[in-house]
């Protein structure tokens, strides 16, 4: 007032002002919904305890109602169409290929690794005989839907006989014929030494032979550590699949010899990764069991017959699988596909389902007991029910979100995520709500559990009758009681020994006096908020404190807000979170797809072995195949456009020859004198002459020795009987792959492959395609899913923390340690040598939704406390009140998930590493370094931004050294007279001061 102001000044000011009257319009509306919100879990409360089998019968009769979706019940199991986003390019070249060609063949292979006891040498007369005695039986005996090889096989040669892939290629498959050129070692090494197969094809010798040594100076093969053989089945699906159970039952008795013998067959991942997956099912029961023990044990109010509390536990693990069986149901009946990643889903539905329980009944059980049942519950649910809805509205918007993302997978479990974890929180706040007051009723009335922790079955009435409160006089346990006390008369509001075990509880009799009149879990023994509604005489009780929450109270709370303590807990959590940051960037991508077959299957051995002598074909030599539509085969331009193709693709860095390729040989055959067409030819050797040139491929592909490119080229004739119209339809030549042995390198391999045919002159553009293109076309993907579905949960979190938490500063601050946790996360992913793959990106899904519960309770509760307390006081209560249930939340989550640590299907031990993280990583941001940094930070008090209609019900703190004594619970407690209240007076109690206002309107932001 005394300084001149400034037309800058005065703006600034203004913007100033301005900006504050919309903050205290938000505060004021956020505050009138949390306090209808409040109102809402109050009469919710009461209607439940009231009504309870009402309750359960309808959330029975509603998962009932739901359940009928199963009907719809659909499961896809097609990693094609789990992991790979729609319409890719990949999807789209294999709808083509496959329309012209066929899906590929199915096969069964069998893996020879030599012993050292033929020198790990298979180039032996010895080794290759037991390969033919293999090669007999499985002849002879495999008979799979009733055919047998001779009828099963899928590729024959030019005279119709079956043919195998691999060394016994060079024999016609035929064991005669062999016998009959190869006499001697010599013979040996010279026939499987040939450039060609006798029928004419060029030979990859790597994809033949694994480790093998050449005479440099006579190109021969003079060792191999091992071979292959493919035997491909042209049957139809279900026929094929019965086929390689045969060829799999006689693959299993087969004896080893000079050569360790390993097999596979297309449904070998199917059936082994099946059953690991039913294997893991057993130690998903384990886990559940684990839970139930530590629910019983932690929900427990006392160890005997009656207050154990089984039954309570039972029900509340039956309500999560209830919401499980309604959420699955509805989702199935809208045709959301049932994915196997889904199995993973009961441990998060179960891990967040039990912490709402523990939270829900940790307020229940800090009303007073004296109270009817159905209050309990009101008071208790308006205490904790926008704590819960705030986890849950993040769980749910998170998922829902991510449900939008390109994989295919990915959003039916988020579909299924969302559904049931919003399931499971109607069903906790309602029927299990319910079976609470039940069970409140039934201890109330000396009734044994359902079910007795300990050989007594009966009731304990001496233990029983005993009041949670006792008067000093009656034990000489220090911790049992409770002195004749007047809050307010102690300078340190110090109760001494005997009180340090109890918190104060005030309620107000006989109607609950508003939002602000609740007052569960101080901390500080002795210090509380009365409610004054008229002439409701306003009473005031003691509860006893368990273990954790004095653990919380007297230790945990103090350690952690000592000054070097802080320093130090923020000193170690930015280290950690600048060695994740470096973690994180030096995180890779990819997944071991051997990893997908459990620990001593077959099918891991297989693979193993190949990938040890370079012949797993995934990653080795992968056949890949260049495929020209109904282009104008016989300009000279798109023949040589053709040939040009195959020369860029062999310049690439992961491509290799030979090419099986019809164009090749067909310019090198025409103007030969063996061709009938080599007249027709131009000076540069190509024919071009439209009317005889397809003609020419024709008798060109049905010659003996070109035979083998008769199912590459395909014939169309527009007009059927005219010769004139014949043309190629479609065509393909063939290369390979190699060192496609990571995600990068089958990024680049395929992204050149993809280049050189895209920037051809052919029209239209050829197509390129390996039958693992589908895949990496995930892996295309996966880094930026990961980080949209990380980002829009962190932006559910915000957005839900502003309408809970108000505070901006809070909402920030919440928002901060959750994308903290992430990328912790990630970097302990990285020291972990764990990758981002299609597992750990959902269980990254998961993470948000799990971490944002350890956090946002904490800040919740620290929140909601008296702000006439000292930061550190206010943390305590919080701690006290939020403590043991976050706490317990995160053990039984630990035990719930520690069996799978041992799980045979590596998607389970993932499971684990990545729930153990999350766990661990959200448990100590929530529990240890949020609380040391929470009372450093100014929260401004909001209370009085809450305008209430009825004047009566404003919060009227009394003086409690003329409070009225009363007996409660069967405790002498000291009251003294209720003070006589002059009109527009109130009296505030802060710790050991009364201070009274005459003028309430000045007052009106002090609770």
């Amino acid at each position: 007032q005394n300084l001149p102001l400034s037309e800058q000044h005065f703006q600034k000011y203004c913007v100033i002002s301005r900006a504050m009257q919309i903050l205290a319009s938000w505060y004021r509306f956020a505050r009138r919904m949390e306090s209808k919100a409040e109102d809402g879990f109050e009469g919710l409360g009461r209607n439940v305890g009231r009504h309870p089998k009402t309750y359960i019968l309808a959330v029975t009769l509603f998962t009932i109602l739901c359940s009928i979706g199963f009907m719809n019940y659909s499961a896809e199991t097609d990693g094609s169409k789990l992991w790979v986003p729609s319409n890719t390019r990949a999807q789209k070249d294999s709808a083509y290929i496959q329309d012209k060609y066929g899906k590929g063949f199915r096969s069964g292979s069998v893996l020879y690794a030599a012993q050292p006891s033929i020198d790990n040498n298979l180039i032996n007369l010895d080794a290759f005989e037991q390969m033919w005695d293999v090669h007999d039986n499985i002849v002879n005996n495999v008979n799979g839907a009733g055919f047998t090889w001779e009828e099963a096989c899928g590729i024959r040669d030019s005279d119709g006989n079956c043919a195998t892939s691999g060394p016994l290629q060079f024999f016609y498959s035929n064991r005669t014929y062999y016998n009959s050129v190869v006499k001697t070692l010599a013979d040996l090494r010279t026939a499987v030494s040939a450039d060609k197969f006798p029928t004419g094809q060029l030979i990859n010798r790597d994809l033949i032979f694994g480790k093998y040594v050449i005479n440099t100076t006579t190109d021969e093969i003079i060792s191999a550590e091992g071979t292959t053989t493919v035997y491909s089945i042209g049957l139809g699906t279900t026929a094929s699949e019965e086929w390689e159970q045969s060829f799999i039952d006689v693959m299993k008795i087969q004896e080893d010899g000079y050569v360790d013998i390993y097999y596979f067959a297309s449904r070998s991942f199917g059936d082994v990764f099946g059953a690991a997956i039913f294997g893991d099912v057993q130690l998903l029961m384990v886990a559940y069991l684990l839970m139930l023990m530590i629910t019983c044990f932690v929900l427990a109010k006392r160890y005997d017959s009656v207050g154990s509390r089984v039954g309570l536990s039972m029900c509340g693990i039956l309500v999560i699988i209830l919401s499980m069986a309604a959420g699955y149901g509805l989702c199935s009946g809208f045709g959301v596909k049932f994915v196997p990643l889904h199995q993973v889903l009961p441990f998060v539905v179960v891990g967040i389902g039990v912490d709402d329980m523990f939270i829900i009944v940790a307020s229940f059980d800090a009303q007073d007991e004296e109270l009817e049942t159905s209050e309990r519950l009101a008071k208790g649910l308006r205490r904790c029910g926008i704590s819960i809805t705030y986890t849950t509205a993040t769980d749910v918007i998170a998922f829902l979100l991510g449900s939008v993302s390109s994989l295919p997978a990915i959003e039916a479990f988020c579909y299924y995520a969302a559904v049931t974890l919003l399931f499971n929180f109607c069903f906790q706040v309602t029927m299990f709500s319910a079976i609470l007051c039940m069970d409140a009723d039934r201890m109330n009335s000396k009734k044994c559990d359902f079910f007795c922790c300990f050989p007594a079955c009966c009731c304990l009435p001496a233990s029983l009758n005993a009041s949670p409160v006792t008067d000093s006089s009656d034990s000489n346990d220090p911790s049992k009681q409770v002195e004749m006390i007047s809050v307010g008369d102690n300078e340190n509001d110090d109760l001494g020994d005997a009180g340090k075990a109890y918190q104060q509880v005030v309620t107000t009799e006989p109607d609950n006096a508003g939002a602000d009149g609740a007052f569960v879990g101080g901390g500080t023994a002795g210090v509380g908020v009365m409610v004054n509604d008229k002439a409701n005489v306003t009473k005031q009780t003691f509860k006893e404190l368990n273990s954790m929450q004095l653990f919380f109270r007297d230790r945990y709370a103090p350690f952690i807000t000592t000054p070097w303590v802080r320093v130090v807990v923020v000193l170690l959590f930015a280290g950690m979170l600048g060695a994740c940051i470096y973690g994180s960037t030096q995180l890779t991508q990819g997944f071991d797809f051997i990893d997908f077959a459990p620990d001593g299957s077959y099918v891991r051995d297989y693979f193993q072995v190949a990938r040890s002598l370079n012949m797993l074909v995934i990653e080795q030599n992968t056949p890949v195949q260049i495929v020209y539509k109904d282009v104008d085969y016989y300009t000279q331009s798109n023949q040589e456009e053709m040939l040009r193709i195959q020369e860029d693709f062999l310049d690439g860095r992961h491509n290799k020859g030979p090419f099986t390729s019809w164009v090749e040989e067909f310019v090198a055959w025409v103007p030969t004198n063996s061709s009938p067409y080599n007249a027709s030819v131009n000076a540069q050797g190509y024919l071009t002459n439209s009317s005889v040139y397809y003609h020419a491929v024709e008798y060109f592909v049905n010659q003996p020795d070109y035979s083998r490119f008769d199912r590459d080229v395909k014939f169309v004739n527009s007009t059927p009987g005219d010769a004139s119209t014949l043309s190629i339809d479609t065509s393909r030549v063939s290369a390979y792959h190699i060192d496609m042995d990571t995600a990068s390198h089958q990024i680049s391999g395929m992204t050149y492959a993809r280049d050189v045919v895209d920037d051809s002159s052919i029209d239209p553009t050829p197509i390129v395609f390996a039958s693992s293109y589908v895949r990496i076309e995930t892996e295309l993907v996966i880094v930026g899913e990961m980080i949209f579905n990380l980002v829009y949960a962190l932006v559910a979190v915000v957005v839900v923390s502003l309408f809970v938490l108000i505070r901006p500063s809070a909402v920030l601050l919440v928002g901060l340690f959750v994308a903290m946790i992430d990328v912790d996360l990630l970097g302990m992913m990285f020291f972990w040598e764990l990758q981002v793959n299609n597992v750990t990106v959902v269980q990254l899904v998961m993470a948000v939704g799990l971490v944002v519960d350890y956090v946002s309770h904490v800040m919740h509760y620290y929140l909601q406390q008296s702000y006439d307390k000292t930061p550190n006081e206010r943390l305590s209560d919080a701690l006290v009140e939020i403590g043991p249930s976050v706490m317990l939340g995160c053990t039984t989550t630990f035990v719930g998930v520690l069996p799978l640590a041992v799980a045979d299907s590596i998607i389970f031990r993932a499971f684990f590493k990545m729930f153990f993280l999350i766990i661990v990583l959200g448990g100590s941001h929530g529990l240890v370094l949020l609380p040391a940094v929470l009372p450093l930070i100014p929260f401004e008090d909001i209370s009085s931004y809450t305008t209430l209609d009825d004047s009566d019900k404003r919060v009227k703190p009394v003086n409690a050294k003329e409070m009225e004594e009363e007996e409660v619970g069967g405790g002498a407690v000291s009251n003294q007279q209720q003070q006589q209240q002059q009109p527009g007076e109130d009296v505030v109690v802060v710790g050991d001061n009364a201070v009274t206002d005459a003028a309430p309107e000045e007052s009106e932001g002090i609770v």
